[in-house]
């Protein structure tokens, strides 16, 4: 240990006591050597450590972050196969990582690391309990652990450990540390890794972690959530091949040999140096082309290769931008270099790290996507690099401000509308794809599913990556967007000035957000903030009703209402009929508030929040008049108006001839799981030129009750060539998260179905009779490493208005189970087995087809005829019943089913092997092997179209052949099961 003179600790004391505050501090002194043949770092470390706190200290922490990659046994490995990540679970020895410590000192004494579950890490919210525990409360209370033995059931997580110290560490004392070690750099999971010589070298180092007034924050490295570092200084040298060109934190510094050559040119040397900054971060690529130019104070690098060079031609400027504005908001880049990086990380788009940023991603001729990722990481040198939150503990310090300040770019640089998009033309058919307003789609699709958690949650805990975006980004970039508006621009501007000024290179938290907030603007925002902070409520802020005063003229009583718990100061806005405008700002503390508006002129609209700065699940009502849009063709759901469209919809088919309809659609919002929408309606008339007969079909489906991903009200109506039908129904899809599985279902739906004749039927296929039917379905989907399966069950009672039978009642029962199975990376088949069975006499439109579906539903309802050569049992295929393709045209069916379908792609191509093999018939005891039907060949998926191609069937017709030419046309997804990332 390294004493510090008495009288300096005595200084660093009163310092601490008078500011109220404290923080250690770190001095790094690093030499490493990079194997390119075996991807591994060979290291030593000296580590000074400055106890600037008031406790002593007996035993301390570090991080051993590449240990992530060790097993699957890791935090990190169990926590990505709980996002149904699956990459390090599939993945060889060869690709996984970790970090090895030979031999560490501490001071002069030998020390040893200890592994444990002593420091423990929150529950993971969602999922089976057993699956989705990591370690927390040890000694037997959580389900992590095993309570008989009180031993873990896994693998003690060995990204953190602890060691205690020879000497207790006083308050002013520093103390030494000696490491010796080897990284494995595995293949990309996470942040770091490699692909060949191509590395990306993150929190690769033993890092000492944090101590606070809180005590240790020895946070594993978590699939969901970044970190924490002390302030101090990095003198790092890297040794790698010499065609390597390294970008990394800090600024290079050039050592010579006694020729007065740069090391770097001989022998491929790199010595960096930083101070005050909190990790160090480099990555590597021999192909990378440099550019480098002064910005002002600043060295700006950018390291390309060249597949990327072409895309990467605007990076240089979009650093430019993001230093020019984040410098003028809210003070300037204290450090002299700055570094981009081409990347590969398979953590998102981008990642920070202090000087350097990492962006895996080009620029496409549609968005702005690359813009928008290198200024989002470039602004991390503010929030995260130069004021250092807990990531883990309080991610909205650093993700959600920078996201405020990502649109608040964007707006300032392109407009408010269409901002996200790079062509003129696409901007002004689609304004509301700006960068804010699709930000805030993402805390609507949790609030409005009653799934979304506090801001304040500790990110690891977050049940998935949509989660942990809508409470650490995006809600908190809405808050922020508030509080601009609440104290005005100036005044904000002051604001989080001062906050940068007064906390540059050290911890902050919330409180100290708090403290600069109120010097700076002599206002107290905690009792708004700490709601949306703190807790998942949210409100609903309406123009309840505008009414005139007869009596008086131009003067209106106004009510503003507010459902929900939050009660947050809103802006109201009216304007009158000579554009003159009418301001007031509502407290919000009430439940409603009436007063009166004097105008000059006719009032022509009242609107709440015209700002759109409030976090609502319903905007629509913010407004009078209520806003409606009609366009031709769809658009982006707006958050301020019900959408309508209308699309001409010509087609054509042999009954009817050329067909001309139109599909009228009208919702606010959009509405179908995980989307929550409201009163969503589309209506289709159609006329057959041929045929001369009109047909029209009409659903409607809106959200009912207050559960989360609530279940849907719906209904059906149509009349089209002789057949009427209309339907009513309840359905629901739920699980613990809301984008990934397990996932169940259920839909209860009461029918009635009536076929009048057979001038547009098959009297193969139909009976012409009414049936009043009701259907019950349940399902279940799971995904786990090995694939995804999902299983249906469905109940139909059903009555036939046909008076010459005696028995008409009818029962169905199907069962379907469809799987995905990951063999290896190339092979993953896709299975389907089913069985249906019919008690009672059933009519021909309810058995079991051996083709395929006979019913249609949406897209397929407009495009599919009744018979002939585009009707569901010739031509055009709908995935159900048997689903043997290759028997198109034979009509086949029966009460009783059962099949077996495969589906198999070709390598990542659109092309598919299919082959299936079922029986239907009227009785089970006509099941016999001789009556087995089979068919294989190809399918094509070309987008929502997919042809498939039966060439082979094991029974043709009589005058057929068993291999021939074949061919059938759908839409939609495979029957046999949907695509899953591995």
């Amino acid at each position: 240990m390294k004493k510090i003179h008495s009288f300096t600790a005595v200084l660093l004391l009163v310092f601490a006591g008078v500011c109220q505050a404290w923080q250690q501090r770190v001095e790094y002194n690093i030499e490493a050597r990079l194997d390119t043949a075996e991807h591994r770092i060979y290291a030593t470390q000296h580590l000074r450590y400055f106890n600037n706190s008031p406790d002593t200290l007996t035993a301390v922490w570090f991080h051993l972050y590449p240990n992530a990659y060790r097993d699957n046994s890791s935090f990190f490995a169990r926590e990505a196969e709980q996002q149904q990540d699956y990459r390090s679970r599939h993945s060889s020895p060869e690709d996984k990582g970790w970090i090895k410590i030979n031999s560490l000192l501490v001071s002069d004494s030998t020390a040893v690391f200890k592994y444990g579950p002593e420091y423990g890490v929150p529950f993971i919210r969602g999922g089976r309990a057993d699956e989705m525990a990591i370690f927390g409360d040890y000694g037997g209370t959580h389900p992590a652990v095993n309570k008989k033995f009180k031993e873990p059931k896994y693998k003690l997580d060995s990204t953190s450990a602890s060691l205690e110290l020879p000497i207790p560490l006083a308050p002013g004392d520093s103390v030494d540390f000696y490491f010796d070690f080897t990284v494995k750099v595995p293949k990309f999971f996470s942040r770091m890794g490699h692909e060949g010589t191509h590395y990306e070298i993150s929190q690769w180092y033993p890092k000492i972690a944090v101590y606070d007034a809180k005590g240790w924050h020895a946070d594993g490295y978590h699939y969901i959530g970044e970190f924490y570092g002390d302030y101090g200084s990095f003198q790092v040298g890297l040794e790698t091949p010499k065609d390597l060109k390294i970008g990394a934190t800090g600024s290079q510094v050039l050592e010579y040999d006694d020729q007065g050559q740069p090391l770097d040119d001989i022998a491929g040397y790199h010595l960096f140096a930083a101070d005050n900054v909190h990790d160090f971060a480099w990555c590597a690529d021999p192909e990378y082309i440099e550019t480098t130019e002064q910005h002002g104070d600043i060295g700006i690098t950018v390291l390309v290769r060249p597949k990327d060079k072409e895309r990467w031609k605007n990076v240089m400027q979009y650093a430019k931008d993001a230093l020019d504005h984040y410098g003028r908001w809210y003070g300037q880049y204290p450090y002299p270099a700055l570094t981009v990086c081409d990347g590969d990380m398979a953590a998102g788009g981008g990642m920070e790290y202090p000087n350097l940023v990492i962006v895996s991603t080009g620029e496409d001729q549609y968005t702005r996507t690359l813009e928008m990722v290198v200024m989002h990481e470039i602004g991390h040198q503010w929030f995260y690099g130069i004021l250092g939150n807990n990531e883990m503990d309080q991610a909205w310090l650093d993700e959600g401000i920078n996201s405020f300040s990502e649109q608040r770019y964007f707006e300032e640089k392109y407009g408010p509308a269409g901002n996200y998009l790079a062509k003129e033309s696409l901007r002004k058919l689609l304004p509301e794809a700006s960068n804010r307003n699709v930000g805030r789609m993402i805390p609507y699709l949790y609030s409005a599913n009653r799934m979304d958690q506090p801001v304040d949650a500790r990110a690891c805990i977050s049940g998935e990556m949509g989660q942990y975006a809508a409470s650490a980004y995006m809600k908190p970039a809405a808050m922020m967007w508030w509080l601009k508006g609440y104290l005005g621009n100036s005044t904000f501007d002051r604001v989080m000035q001062g906050y940068y000024r007064d906390n540059q290179f050290r911890h902050v938290g919330t409180e100290k957000f708090y403290e600069a907030v109120e010097k700076y603007s002599q206002k107290d925002v905690k009792p708004y903030f700490a709601p949306w902070l703190k807790t998942t409520g949210m409100s609903d802020y309406s123009v309840a009703s505008v009414r005139q005063i007869k009596e008086q003229r131009n003067t209106y009583s106004i009510t503003l209402a507010r459902k929900g718990n939050l009660a947050i100061p809103a802006a109201f806005s009216a304007e009158d009929a000579i554009n003159k405008k009418y301001d007031v700002l509502w407290s919000g503390r009430g439940r409603d508030t009436t007063f009166l508006l004097q105008t000059d002129g006719k009032l022509v609209s009242a609107v709440i929040d015209p700002d759109n700065v409030l976090l609502e699940t319903n905007r629509w009502n913010n407004c009078r008049p209520r806003r409606y849009r009609v366009t031709l063709g769809p658009r982006l759901p707006s958050f301020e108006s019900y959408n309508m469209f209308w699309l001409p919809v010509p087609w054509y088919d042999n009954v009817n001839g050329f067909r001309l309809g139109t599909m009228l659609h009208g919702a606010y919002l959009a509405d179908g799981d995980p989307m929550v929408g409201h009163h969503q309606w589309t209506f289709s008339p159609f006329y057959g030129f041929k045929s001369k007969e009109i047909s029209f079909s009409f659903d409607y489906q809106t959200p009912v009750g207050l559960r989360p991903r609530p279940p849907r009200a719906y209904l059906t109506a149509g009349s089209a060539f002789d057949i009427n039908y209309a339907g009513i129904g309840l359905k629901r899809t739920w699980g613990p998260r809301l984008m990934l599985d397990p996932t169940e279902s259920f839909d209860l739906k009461l029918d009635y179905t009536r076929y009048k004749d057979y001038r547009f039927w098959d009297p193969r296929d139909v009976d012409t009779a009414a049936v009043v039917s009701l259907m019950a379905q349940r399902g279940y989907g799971l995904t786990r490493h090995w694939g995804r399966s999902s299983f249906l069950s469905r109940i139909t009672i059903g009555y036939i208005q046909r008076p010459e039978s005696d028995i008409n009642n009818y029962l169905k029962f199907e069962l379907e189970e469809k799987l995905n199975v990951r063999i290896n990376k190339h092979i993953n088949p896709r299975f389907r087995l089913t069985v249906g069975y019919i008690q009672g006499p059933a009519p021909a439109q309810e058995q079991f087809f051996l083709a395929g579906s006979f019913k249609t539903t949406g897209l397929d309802n407009m495009l599919a005829s009744g018979k002939d050569w585009f009707s569901t049992q010739e031509h055009y295929h709908v995935d159900g019943g048997a689903n043997l393709p290759g028997y198109y045209g034979t009509h086949i069916r029966g009460r009783n089913m059962w099949a077996v379908n495969l589906t198999l792609p070709v390598m990542k191509s659109p092309l598919s092997l299919f082959a299936g093999a079922g029986q239907v018939s009227n009785d089970w005891l006509e099941f016999t092997a001789g009556s087995i039907r089979a068919d294989a060949g190809l399918s094509l998926a070309l987008g929502p179209m997919r042809l498939m191609f039966p060439l082979w069937i094991n029974k043709p017709e009589e005058g057929k052949k068993q291999f021939d030419w074949r061919w059938t046309i759908g839409f939609g997804g495979s029957g046999e099961g949907m695509g899953i990332k591995f």
